[in-house]
């Protein structure tokens, strides 16, 4: 079972979660890669995020002894004129990667977009990240568009997939 919470800066800005930031491996399909993270980046994110009115960013936390707080899930920006949105998201914490936890969260997610009265998410992902391609796919999410060339990855250029699901 999953548990996605608003962040929060005191309790959830962690080592654990610096350290994934800085991960090759946790960041490699994703923009964060080409930047160092401190604390104070962080803080500064999820400050910004939890103050946002059309971006919001959840931990994605399982139920141990106490809650375990594994990944990040972000809905938004929204289009409220539109009521669409993208979701981006990561599973930090190695230990759980290939577990469902992702598509779990991405399900949570999508209910949320709808208890906000949106109609469509979209997710952009890397051609060669071919697990977030599942779980979108497991979670309804279809190809909509296919950007040739559009990014580099150790040295080369791929595609970059934007998905989509009406909700």
């Amino acid at each position: 079972m999953i548990i996605l919470k608003k962040l929060n800066i005191k309790n959830n800005i962690s080592s654990n979660y610096l350290k994934w930031m800085n991960d090759p491996d946790v960041q490699k399909y994703t923009e964060q890669r080409f930047k160092k993270h401190s604390f104070k980046d962080i803080r500064s994110f999820v400050s910004s995020k939890n103050s946002s009115k059309d971006e919001f960013l959840y931990g994605i936390f399982i139920k141990k002894k106490k809650l375990f707080h594994i990944g990040n899930i972000k809905l938004g920006p929204i289009n409220f004129i539109h009521k669409t949105a993208f979701i981006s998201y990561f599973i930090g914490e190695k230990a759980f990667w290939g577990k469902s936890y992702g598509s779990k969260a991405i399900s949570e997610i999508i209910q949320i977009a709808k208890k906000k009265k949106l109609k469509k998410l979209k997710a952009g992902v890397y051609e060669q990240n071919l697990a977030s391609q599942k779980v979108l796919k497991k979670n309804g999410f279809k190809i909509e568009g296919r950007f040739k060339y559009e990014k580099v990855y150790n040295g080369k250029r791929y595609s970059y997939f934007e998905y989509g699901k009406i909700l």
